[in-house]
């Protein structure tokens, strides 16, 4: 059995996946106690025979890099981690939201290549997911975040056929913007949109804690195609996971185990 600690304050996806149960692997996946420090949970990784450590809760995540002895370089990129792989030199850190973005992608079969992108926030999902996408052939990202610096952050070192604009969301161009991408992904859940923007020329991914965010519920009525966060994890858990473990995880069993929440 390979053991795996998980951290997030998700209290439902913590209930979920400790009774996990993989078609094709054994794991089981430990909830770690929501207080426990996170040096004193990955200092005991290996003397407890832990394969690793998943790391959901994004407020975890810049600590659990500094934790690493070796990083990827996805994880350096943004500084964080979601994934601690136990190895007899150290840790290992990984960060696979971006990755798992455009994995939710491809599998409602929506290709990046040449697209139009909106980003609302900052941060390492932010940074992470504007590599992922400009790497996938984006041509045209925006940032919009509180304010014009902080965008500038989040788009610094992209593929160079991406043109980028970094903008606040309250800037007067910001709802054009908006108006003209093929893809509008939310990172910060409190960035409104007003439904005047949505339609069927949108496809939505949205990050918010809930599983159908009202957000997403009126880019469905008015005909858009969106992802939402469950989406995102499914694949994040497998690409995390495969890590771990060293091989490939089908996303499918846990698509199947969140979507039940």
């Amino acid at each position: 059995m390979h053991l795996v600690a998980l951290a997030s304050h998700d209290q439902a996806l913590n209930q979920a996946l400790s009774s996990f149960k993989h078609p094709e692997h054994d794991i089981y996946l430990h909830p770690i106690p929501a207080h426990s420090p996170l040096e004193r949970v990955a200092a005991g990784l290996e003397p407890l025979d832990f394969a690793g450590l998943l790391v959901l809760e994004p407020s975890l995540q810049p600590q659990a890099f500094q934790l690493a002895s070796r990083r990827s370089l996805d994880a350096q990129e943004v500084a964080a981690a979601d994934a601690l792989t136990v190895t007899p030199g150290g840790l290992i850190a990984e960060y696979n939201l971006g990755r798992a973005v455009g994995a939710a992608l491809h599998t409602v079969l929506w290709n990046p290549r040449e697209a139009n992108v909106v980003i609302l926030g900052t941060g390492a999902p932010a940074r992470a997911i504007s590599r992922e996408l400009s790497s996938l052939g984006a041509t045209h990202l925006t940032v919009l975040a509180a304010n014009r610096p902080l965008a500038e952050t989040t788009v610094q070192q992209l593929a160079a056929n991406t043109e980028i604009t970094a903008k606040a969301e309250g800037d007067p161009l910001a709802a054009g913007l908006i108006e003209r991408a093929d893809l509008l992904v939310r990172v910060d859940s409190t960035m409104a949109v007003s439904d005047t923007l949505l339609g069927p020329h949108l496809t939505l991914v949205d990050l918010a804690k809930e599983a159908m965010s009202p957000l997403r519920q009126r880019a469905l009525n008015l005909g858009a195609l969106t992802v939402g966060v469950r989406e995102v994890q499914a694949q994040q858990l497998a690409l995390s996971l495969g890590h771990v473990l060293g091989g490939r995880l089908e996303p499918g069993p846990f698509a199947e185990l969140l979507h039940s929440l």
